[in-house]
């Protein structure tokens, strides 16, 4: 062995071991991806120079030539090796992109294949064998190699190029291109070598100029590389537990890690941002947003902030961050959402109404797939309203009890069993769980939490919230649905409770009777409508008030006591009108009490039977007229015809019997006829609202009586306002009281009617006066309980219907009567309301007295 061959042993050998030794040291860098690529370069190169080695120390010719061509191989290689090294080393990220790993793997592949297939096809290279200065192969190349030799340089050079644009403008080390421009040199001594064959081989002196490199930057100007280098995208790519990505100042993605990659797969695609996300694309440095991706069927929820990059290489303008915050943005969507249900169960004024805004919210949360009411119709569970996008889940996962499978969608189990817990939660078992399980994992369903909307009831409505949200349902959102369920329970019972008062209310104000509420010590609280319309008082009059001026002759302390106590009390009461008009009223009067007993409150209702009571005044006196006057008549009528039957010859004192017959007759008729005519007359006073001016009134009265009684002395006298009117029924009433004073007062009896005019107590109306005074015997006390009580007795009662037509028609005009009795004669007063629209009197009224 000669000292050249000897040289070159040593020469190749030192590189190649060199490499291999060095790669201890890679460890020593901060990125992976650095890393691998220095180290696959320093193999590579390492392993090209040992097969120089074993070339030169083969005797055989073939395995010279075989170990040529695996030197090639290697030396093809750390072309590849340099642009992943450079691809990392600069920020960028070609040696993660599948596509162009491919298209290398397949250059790779085609060469290599190109070059270990020379044996076969001889295109690529020729080798022969010389002896001096010592035993090698001189290889001739043919046009292949020097084409795979131009492309392995270019895409050298465009790592080199790389290099370079991640550092222009910046202040360089000379020492980092020198370094660089060694893996150069070993393209000097090749040239030098075909033109001076004697001095140098033609062999491959690449692997000494990555040796030189390699030992450069690892041991002279390690600190100054690595600080040229990316070290922040290293350890964005390689530490960082977030997502990080890097853009060019054209919004290129240069760089991502795997986080990054696992919320946005379009990154491995995506040449720009804006095609990854359009809310990322928006960022402008220094803002933040929330952006939403679906992995595998699962929303997350990330921070995205966009931040400057002042140091590194100079394409890497930006950085977009991506941090988790699902869980964060979740609790906020929740806490949201609390108060949206608060502001519905005050805005919505019916249950339906809370209960659809509520789901409506609920379901606005992203993890929240599925919101419905579940209810019973009796036999079977239904969705009373549904919100979310998973309907198919419920034509799915609603279990029939009848199918046989025992385990049921919670909330229809919620339905059927009131007794399960509030606030239960269930989460989904999606491997061998029941069918509503299998259903609800196939919709993304995680954990379900149910509600009772009515708790304690069979049959109830039921609230399910369906999550997909992986950890299910933490504990400060059960602790929120806790709160919720317990105010919408309570909204819901108040509503039910205003609802059923509502109801009642307009039931109360509807009604055709007078209702009025008073507190225990019997001050009114409340009245209805037809309390208004039946006394004429305005509600604003009689709040504040006890009942006590409303009734005449009634004992209202009295009463009170016994309600309060907790009795009820019916009965009859003369109530009076705020026109002045007076009416009876059948009032019932109850105690309310809370739940322990306690009389609250009391109400009232009357019921108006004037209309009533006179028809039962009518038939009571019709029946007594008929029962009693008829019979006494008749017993008349039968004695004196026996009296003549039983004589055998008739007399002269037969006449005085037969006349008895023809009086007792006539009086019969005119009781028959008197009596229907006072029934034509309250029939027509019923259905009649025709007013009389009371001078006209008067007038017509005087004349009648002077006309019917000449020998009777007449006195009237009018108020200075007598433009007043009155209601017509008085008429009849009028003639009547003063026919019975004439007839009744002797030979020559005398009449005084006077009419005033007064202000009505508790209204803003007036009411006329009207006194009839005579000088007869006095009405007998049976005749004054009619007039003034409208009562009898079976042993006392009038002899007629005339003071009970008086009677009758006062009380039908809203007035009231009195009447005293002393040894000059009687006097009746009359009070009537006046009528505020005077309308024309028809004096050819059908019926008349």
């Amino acid at each position: 062995m000669n000292a050249l061959h000897t040289m070159y042993i040593l020469l190749f050998t030192g590189a190649g071991f060199t490499c291999l030794g060095t790669l201890l040291q890679t460890r020593r860098l901060a990125s992976r991806d650095v890393r691998r690529g220095l180290a696959a370069l320093l193999v590579l190169s390492g392993l090209w120079a040992l097969a120089v080695v074993a070339q030169l120390l083969a005797s055989s010719f073939a395995v010279k030539k075989l170990l040529y061509t695996v030197g090639l191989v290697f030396g093809f290689g750390t072309v590849f090796a340099w642009l992943y090294f450079v691809s990392a080393y600069t920020g960028r990220q070609f040696h993660r992109d599948r596509k162009v790993v491919a298209a290398g793997a397949g250059l790779f592949g085609l060469a290599a294949l190109i070059k270990v297939t020379n044996s076969i096809h001889g295109a690529y290279f020729t080798a022969t064998l010389k002896a001096t200065p010592f035993s090698h192969i001189v290889v001739d190349h043919s046009a292949i190699h020097w084409l795979l030799t131009g492309v392995a340089y270019t895409l050298s050079g465009v790592g080199f190029w790389l290099i370079y644009d991640a550092f222009k403008g910046r202040e360089t080390p000379v020492t980092l291109y020198a370094l660089i421009g060694a893996t150069a040199l070993p393209i000097v001594p090749y040239f030098l070598a075909a033109l001076f064959p004697d001095l140098l081989l033609r062999v491959n002196y690449e692997p000494l100029g990555v040796a030189i490199f390699a030992v450069g930057v690892l041991f002279f100007v390690q600190d100054s590389f690595l600080e040229l280098s990316s070290p922040g995208h290293s350890q964005l790519v390689d530490i960082l537990s977030e997502g990080v990505v890097l853009l060019d100042e054209n919004d290129g993605v240069v760089s991502y890690n795997d986080h990054a990659k696992e919320a946005f797969s379009e990154l491995t695609q995506a040449g720009n941002i804006e095609a990854v996300d359009a809310d990322l694309a928006a960022l402008s440095v220094g803002e933040q947003c929330i952006v939403t991706t679906t992995v595998d069927g699962v929303t997350h929820n990330y921070q995205a902030t966009r931040k400057a990059i002042d140091t590194g290489p100079q394409f890497i303008a930006t950085a977009v961050t991506l941090t988790r915050v699902t869980r964060l943005v979740h609790l906020e969507e929740i806490t949201r959402v609390h108060s949206k249900v608060n502001e519905a169960i005050i805005e919505e004024q019916t249950q339906q109404g809370i209960k659809e805004r509520v789901c409506d919210e609920l379901a606005s949360v992203d993890a929240y797939q599925l919101v419905w009411i579940g209810t019973s119709d009796g036999t079977d569970v239904a969705p009373e309203y549904v919100a979310g996008e998973t309907d198919e889940y419920l034509s799915e996962g609603l279990v029939d009890p009848a199918s046989g499978d025992t385990a049921q969608d919670p909330v229809v189990e919620a339905v059927t069993n009131p007794d399960q817990p509030p606030g239960f939660v269930e989460t989904i078992d999606d491997e061998g769980g029941s069918g509503w399980q299998r259903a609800a994992a196939k919709a993304g369903i995680t954990a379900c939490l149910t509600m009772s909307l009515s708790p304690g009831e069979q049959n109830g409505s039921v609230l399910g919230i369906y999550t997909s949200a992986e950890e299910g349902f933490s504990e400060s959102e059960q602790a929120m649905f806790a709160e919720i369920r317990e105010t919408l329970q309570h909204a819901i019972s108040a509503i039910e409770a205003h609802e059923e008062a509502r109801q009642f209310q307009a039931a109360v104000n509807q009604a055709g009777y007078a209702l009025f509420i008073t507190d225990v010590d019997g001050t009114i609280r409340y009245v209805n409508p037809a309390f208004e319309e039946s006394t004429g008082y305005r509600t604003s009059e009689v709040i504040g008030r006890t009942p006590d001026f409303l009734t005449e002759d009634t004992d209202c302390v009295s009463v009170w006591d016994d309600v309060t106590s907790g009795s009820v009390w019916e009965g009859d009461v003369h109530n009076r009108r705020k026109g002045g008009g007076h009416y009876w009223a059948r009032r019932t009067v109850a105690p309310v009490t809370d739940g322990s007993g306690e009389v609250t409150a009391v109400v009232a209702i009357d019921v108006d039977v004037t209309d009533e009571r006179v028809r039962q005044q009518r038939l009571t006196v019709l029946n007594r007229v008929v029962r009693h006057n008829l019979r006494n008549r008749m017993n008349v009528i039968a004695g004196n015809a026996s009296v003549l039957l039983h004589e055998d010859e008739p007399t002269p004192d037969g006449a005085e019997p037969a006349a008895q017959i023809r009086d007792t007759a006539s009086e019969l008729i005119e009781l028959s006829e008197k009596a229907h005519t006072a029934e034509q007359l309250i029939d027509a006073s019923e259905n009649s609202e025709e007013n009389i001016g009371l001078a006209t009134l008067l007038k017509g009265l005087r004349d009648k009586m002077a006309s019917e009684y000449p020998e009777s002395t007449i006195e009237t006298s009018l108020p200075k306002n007598s433009d007043i009117s009155v209601d017509a029924a008085l008429k009849p009433a009028l003639v009547e009281l003063a026919s019975n004073g004439l007839e009744h007062g002797g030979s020559d009896p005398h009449l005084r009617i006077d009419a005033t005019v007064e202000s009505a107590s508790e209204s803003d109306r007036e009411e006329v006066v009207l006194t009839i005074a005579d000088d007869g015997p006095g009405l007998p006390e049976a005749e004054r309980e009619v007039l003034e009580n409208g009562e009898e007795s079976a042993l006392r009662h009038g002899s007629g219907l005339g003071l009970w037509l008086v009677n009758w028609l006062i009380l039908q005009s809203g007035g009231t009567l009195d009447i005293s009795v002393d040894s000059s004669g009687t006097t009746v007063t009359a009070r009537v309301p006046t009528q505020s629209s005077q309308k024309t009197y028809a004096p050819n009224r059908s019926v008349s007295l």
